[in-house]
């Protein structure tokens, strides 16, 4: 599918989920951010993981610690706060923006200066990215494995448009993992963000073996909240597979298209095409 920035330019806003580590949200963070660019689209990657690999790879140059960051852009002191515009910074790639981290310590002060705040702790994020909602077509966030404030703060980000993004494993942990997350999303539709949807599940890091074939059709079964984006009938192409070039290419800065290797080129090049088209579709009639 050839997707085009729409006039309009307001963003749909796709949050990576999964409170387990390790499963591969920060690496399909940066792929969704490269496929979305290459059909055109306007993207900004907010990162809000503390850890800060998604910047890490991102980021045109190197940020001083001391720089200004998403907390900055967080920050409940109306005295402190920055304004995003001030915060996004250019990547590596052109038609890719991103709001970096620069400090660990610095995100998880802000979120526990949320936490004391009387009034809106969940939609600061909402009211920073509020006023470049007009200028990007997809904004991604890169997001911790942990159930907490800023999370919620992710899943309420925008008012009317935002997908949930399930990125796990076809393992056991990663399966218990979703009963967890699901009361957290559901929370966050009941109180904080009523139009916010489920946009399916990513499988990634498969390798194709018979407890893994067994464990995706029980997420099938057991969680019909959000489509699997990898199945037996299309023999699991949209399954993200265990290859440690992609991670390799990634710490490099070379997007999966531009890899020397024809399997990432061909394979997972259009794995993440293809999910760009899912997260977007129907954003064209917007």
């Amino acid at each position: 599918m050839n997707l085009r920035a729409t006039n309009r330019r307001v963003a749909r806003v796709v949050a990576a989920v999964m409170q387990k580590g390790g499963v591969g949200k920060t690496t399909s963070i940066i792929n969704l951010a490269r496929a979305a660019m290459l059909k055109g689209l306007r993207v900004l990657v907010c990162d809000m993981d503390p850890q800060g690999n998604t910047t890490d790879a991102l980021a045109k140059g190197e940020l001083a610690e001391d720089e200004v960051s998403i907390a900055d852009a967080l920050n409940p002191s109306e005295k402190d706060r920055v304004p995003i515009t001030d915060v996004i910074v250019k990547t590596i790639w052109d038609g890719v923006d991103l709001a970096p981290v620069t400090s660990t310590e610095a995100l998880a002060t802000v979120e526990e200066l949320i936490a004391a705040a009387k009034h809106g702790r969940e939609y600061r994020l909402r009211e920073a990215l509020q006023p470049v909602l007009g200028e990007y077509d997809l904004i991604l966030i890169d997001n911790a494995p942990s159930l907490g404030l800023l999370l919620v703060n992710a899943l309420a980000a925008s008012e009317t448009d935002e997908l949930a993004l399930v990125v796990m494993e076809a393992d056991r942990w990663s399966t218990q993992g979703l009963v967890r997350l699901r009361r957290t999303v559901e929370g966050v539709q009941k109180y904080y963000s009523r139009d916010l949807r489920w946009a399916g599940i990513l499988i990634s890091k498969w390798r194709g073996t018979t407890d893994e074939r067994e464990k995706l059709a029980d997420i099938a079964e057991h969680f019909p909240d959000a489509p699997v984006w990898a199945s037996q009938d299309d023999d699991y192409r949209d399954a993200v597979p265990l290859w440690n070039k992609i991670k390799t290419e990634i710490n490099a800065g070379t997007g999966m298209d531009e890899s020397s290797d024809v399997r990432l080129r061909v394979t997972v090049a259009a794995i993440y095409d293809r999910a760009i088209d899912r997260l977007m579709a129907g954003r064209e009639a917007a």
